[in-house]
């Protein structure tokens, strides 16, 4: 397998937590922060697709809520995640 060194991805260090229970997102965050690692919440489905789509710098994990009230996590968030990402290695 080759490697092609015309694509660059550039990743922050950050995890995106997308939870609207605010007591699931806050021990999240608080658990990770104490690990040392930088985090950014997103309450709603919209919120996360912002974060991660508008961004030049991508979050290096995103923990997704497969029950978000404004949009199903796994099919509105992970396919337009997915299909964003297919675009950039191409």
């Amino acid at each position: 397998m080759q490697w092609s060194t015309s694509t660059v991805v550039v990743m922050a260090n950050t995890i995106l937590i997308v939870e609207d229970d605010p007591d699931i997102a806050e021990c999240l965050q608080y658990t990770l922060e104490l690990a040392d690692f930088p985090t950014k919440l997103a309450r709603t489905g919209e919120e996360c697709l912002s974060a991660f789509l508008d961004s030049e710098k991508h979050p290096a994990l995103v923990l997704l809520d497969l029950h978000l009230p404004d949009i199903d996590g796994m099919k509105s968030v992970v396919d337009s995640v997915r299909k964003h990402a297919l675009r950039r290695f191409r």
